[in-house]
C-alpha cells in the first residue's frame, strides 16, 4: 500500500472499458486530468486527478464496484504521471 497521491492505479478492468467511460463514471466525484492504460491487455490503468482529495473521493466511491462483471480495484499509485 502506498500513501495517498493524485494518481490511482486501476486494475481488473473489463476488456470493453474505455477512457471516456471512466472519465464519465468518475466525473461526479472528481476531475481526471490524465489517464493511460498499462500493458497490452488494457486490464490496468493509471488515472491522475486534480488533487489528492479528489483521488480519495474516487477510491472511496468506486473501489470494488462491479463494472461489466468485474470488480474494479483501486489503489494509490507509486507511479507518477
Amino acid at each position: 500500500m502506498f500513501p495517498p497521491s493524485q494518481v490511482l492505479h486501476l486494475s481488473n478492468l473489463s476488456d470493453n472499458l474505455t477512457e471516456s467511460f471512466l472519465r464519465e463514471l468518475f466525473q461526479d466525484q472528481a476531475y481526471m486530468t490524465e489517464f493511460r492504460f498499462i500493458g497490452d491487455q488494457r486490464r490496468m490503468a493509471l488515472a491522475k486527478f486534480h488533487s489528492v482529495e479528489d483521488a480519495i473521493k474516487v477510491l472511496v466511491a468506486y473501489h470494488n464496484k462491479n463494472l461489466n462483471g468485474r470488480y474494479l480495484k483501486i489503489a494509490f499509485s507509486k507511479a507518477l504521471m
